[in-house]
């Protein structure tokens, strides 16, 4: 939706998401994401698993011997919040206890 004129943003494309979860100490705010490594083919580049409008990388976060699927979107879709009102943001917020 464009409003008062302005220029809707371009979605970053799978290039910048590769480039960016290769760096996850800068590219996520999440202590343990921060921490994490992203899941690499032989060649040492990310696999993520690709789809109609998103990107999912596999960050295993060697401190707790968890991993976490990474949802990257690359366009918008309208009503995401609707179909899925229980998605966070940052994965801390939905941690277990």
């Amino acid at each position: 939706m464009i409003r008062n004129g302005a220029t809707p943003m371009s979605w970053p494309i799978s290039q910048d998401y590769n480039e960016a979860v290769q760096s996850p100490q800068t590219s996520f705010a999440d202590p343990e994401l921060r921490a994490g490594e992203v899941a690499v083919n032989a060649l040492g580049l990310p696999m993520p698993c690709s789809g109609n409008f998103a990107d999912v990388y596999r960050l295993n976060c060697p401190a707790t011997g968890r991993s976490w699927a990474v949802k990257c979107f690359t366009r918008q879709i309208p009503d995401l919040r609707e179909r899925c009102p229980s998605w966070s943001i940052s994965p801390s917020s939905n941690r277990e206890s």
